[in-house]
């Protein structure tokens, strides 16, 4: 759920992605990046 308004729309999109990958190790979160660890060369 995003809010319509725009000023608060960043935050409340970090908050629920950083809630939704918070278990995995591989993923970080920042602003609107996501970014995928891997160990493969």
């Amino acid at each position: 759920f995003l809010p319509f308004s725009l000023k608060n729309a960043l935050i409340k999109f970090q908050q629920v992605m950083d809630k939704v990958l918070s278990s995995l190790s591989f993923f970080r979160c920042y602003i609107n990046d996501v970014i995928i660890f891997s160990n493969i060369p």
